[in-house]
């Protein structure tokens, strides 16, 4: 499973949509009525959120605190959340936030 945070075209600075999603098979039909994004291949800064989905706001507070001085700038789409087999709606969860990078 995945959340993904892009700007759609024509959407004005600061207007984030976010798209719950799973990955398809290359080849498979989409389903009527759902949207495909395409998230790009690249360097992802990956940061882990530990404890559950309370922990989203402090994961991505760490995210924007390291990018300042980390060498690298946001690049392509904003964020992309992985929820693999660590996640569980429970209380000790886990969960990946990664945010595409590149040198700036």
């Amino acid at each position: 499973l995945y959340g993904v945070v892009y700007r759609r075209q024509g959407d004005g600075p600061g207007i984030d949509t976010y798209l719950a999603g799973f990955e398809l098979a290359d080849g498979q039909p989409v389903p009527d009525g759902l949207d495909v994004v395409t998230v790009p291949a690249g360097l992802y800064a990956s940061f882990t959120a530990e404890g559950g989905l309370g922990a989203i706001g402090p994961t991505y507070e760490r995210l924007n605190a390291w990018r300042p001085t980390s060498g690298y700038r946001e690049a392509r789409c904003r964020a992309v959340e992985v929820y693999d087999s660590r996640f569980a709606p429970a209380a000790d969860c886990q969960f990946e936030v990664r945010i595409a990078i590149e040198k700036e």
